[in-house]
């Protein structure tokens, strides 16, 4: 079962966002405690990706493979470098393809000390229905 999730560019184009601007979103339903747990920093990622160098299409794939591995694993929280060049490209791909994705909770850009506006911190949901993980 592949998991066909298109991520399309259109949002990311007419939403260019800066090279230091701070990223944050969420779905609605979100409690306001992991947000804030999400932003300061306080939840472990599992697995980092740095996206430096990347075509948009191979960092597109980056970020889908990311989140499967993420999944499969039924680890919840990953981190996206998506850098901070003079365009600041790939963020503003990452910032487009994320809220499109329908694993994503939410997604905010990292504490300084993690990174800061170079990186996303990103708030999957959890695989619960994945029978790898029954008791």
């Amino acid at each position: 079962h592949t998991d066909e999730t298109v991520l399309s560019d259109t949002q990311a184009m007419l939403n260019p966002v800066g090279s230091q601007a701070s990223l944050s979103y969420r779905i609605a339903t979100l409690q306001h405690k992991v947000f804030e747990d999400l932003k300061a920093g306080n939840l472990r990622w599992f697995e980092a990706v740095d996206l430096h160098g990347c075509t948009v299409e191979e960092a597109r794939q980056a970020v889908l493979q990311i989140i499967q591995i993420a999944k499969d694993e039924n680890q919840n929280v990953i981190k996206i470098v998506h850098g901070k060049g003079p365009e600041a490209i790939l963020k503003t791909y990452v910032n487009g393809w994320l809220r499109q994705h329908h694993d994503v909770l939410a997604f905010v850009s990292a504490p300084e000390k993690q990174g800061g506006t170079g990186a996303v911190l990103v708030l999957l949901k959890r695989a619960e229905k994945n029978p790898k993980f029954k008791q």
